[in-house]
């Protein structure tokens, strides 16, 4: 067997025979549940480890959902708003964050500006090609995100858009409370 056979085997609490394939008939015997060789089978897998592992599953839910919160175009400007765009910086995607200086020098105006002049239509194009729905101005030295006031149209978009992203994390807890119970239904069976 490989490494990743035998991972696979412990991840699912699969047992392993290990026996002599040389002698004959030792296949046959194994298949037929005669004691053979050495019975190897996970049993480390204690009740804490399984709950930290929810844990931990939890948590980083969580902390998705915050970040996905946080992306959320509302009436105040956010640097967070900016994260997830990534700027064609000589032919490689990198974060907006890595080529410019970003503030926020009023409550509804992003000030970007890089630190390579010549990237200025590159950030005007990343910011245009993503979800954001706001228009850049440039100045040839600086990007400027002017967010506009918040229309009854807008805040319900925002309400269904949240409403969605929270149902994703809903999900996402279903999951990990689902996967944490076959854990502790595998574990009472050993």
């Amino acid at each position: 067997m490989d490494a990743t056979a035998i991972s696979l085997c412990r991840d699912n609490l699969l047992p392993i025979i290990v026996f002599n394939l040389q002698k004959k008939g030792n296949i046959r015997r194994a298949i037929c549940g005669q004691k053979i060789g050495t019975y190897c089978r996970k049993n480390d897998m204690s009740k804490e480890t399984v709950f930290q592992k929810f844990k931990d599953e939890m948590e980083k839910a969580i902390i998705t959902l915050g970040k996905s919160f946080s992306r959320v175009r509302t009436g105040r400007a956010s640097v967070a708003l900016l994260d997830g765009i990534k700027v064609d910086y000589y032919g490689v995607p990198t974060p907006i964050a890595q080529v410019a200086n970003i503030s926020v020098p009023e409550s509804r105006l992003i000030l970007i500006v890089p630190w390579d002049v010549s990237v200025i239509g590159a950030v005007e194009k990343a910011i245009q090609k993503s979800d954001l729905g706001l228009t850049p101005s440039n100045d040839g030295k600086a990007v400027r995100l002017s967010i506009p006031q918040l229309t009854e149209e807008r805040r319900k978009e925002i309400a269904k858009v949240v409403k969605k992203m929270a149902e994703e994390g809903k999900i996402k807890l279903r999951n990990a409370r689902r996967d944490t119970n076959e854990e502790f239904k595998k574990y009472e069976e050993r």
